[in-house]
């Protein structure tokens, strides 16, 4: 992670452009701080996580799969950035998950002749981002502004991995099951549905 703060400064010094300029050193000063702290806000998370993505998903484990509910683990950064102190606005908020999306396409993985590739062919990887779906303590739904703001990503950039699903149940709300569909209509096959009721019970069931 230091390297990577290292190279960002060499960057800068044949740098000319201000808002790129204004990049790298946010990119240097967040890669300093992670490598040692927690993170202080959505920037220093996400960065956090593509590091673990690059090396704990790919170069350490090489897992096939990664799986995580994106809106509920990064949301009290975007809440505390984008609605509470107001240090970053929600088209901003968007760019970071973009670009954390951008470098999950650039992925392929290293996979055996008799494992993914016969079952798999033209898979990068298989990773699953979900949205929505139940609180878990008290089955309320878990809907948020930051899940909207994934569906906008996708829509937005037109991108078809990693693999968004929204978690709907019987209290999704019905904005929420439109705006889905719309967006899969369109044709690039994101987001898919998953039924949280369903699904959580065979979990459940094939688990004992």
């Amino acid at each position: 992670i230091k390297r990577h703060a290292d190279k960002a400064r060499e960057l800068l010094k044949a740098e000319n452009e201000a808002s790129e300029r204004k990049r790298l050193e946010r990119i240097a000063e967040s890669c300093d701080w992670i490598s040692e702290n927690p993170p202080r806000n959505l920037f220093d998370a996400v960065q956090l996580f593509e590091f673990w993505f690059e090396a704990g998903a790919h170069l350490e484990t090489s897992v096939h799969s990664i799986a995580m509910r994106i809106d509920q683990v990064f949301w009290p950064y975007y809440k505390k950035d984008v609605l509470e102190n107001k240090t970053l606005t929600r088209a901003e908020a968007g760019e970071i998950f973009a670009f954390s999306f951008f470098k999950m396409h650039e992925h392929g993985i290293p996979v055996s002749k008799h494992g993914v590739r016969l079952y798999g062919m033209g898979t990068r990887d298989y990773i699953t981002l979900t949205i929505g779906g139940q609180i878990p303590e008290t089955g309320e739904d878990a809907w948020n502004d930051l899940s909207d703001v994934i569906l906008d990503v996708v829509d937005g950039y037109r991108l078809h991995y990693p693999d968004v699903k929204i978690r709907w149940h019987q209290k999704t709300t019905r904005e929420v099951i439109k705006r889905g569909c719309e967006i899969a209509r369109t044709g690039m096959g994101l987001p898919s549905f998953k039924n949280d009721e369903v699904a959580i019970k065979s979990i459940l069931y094939n688990h004992g």
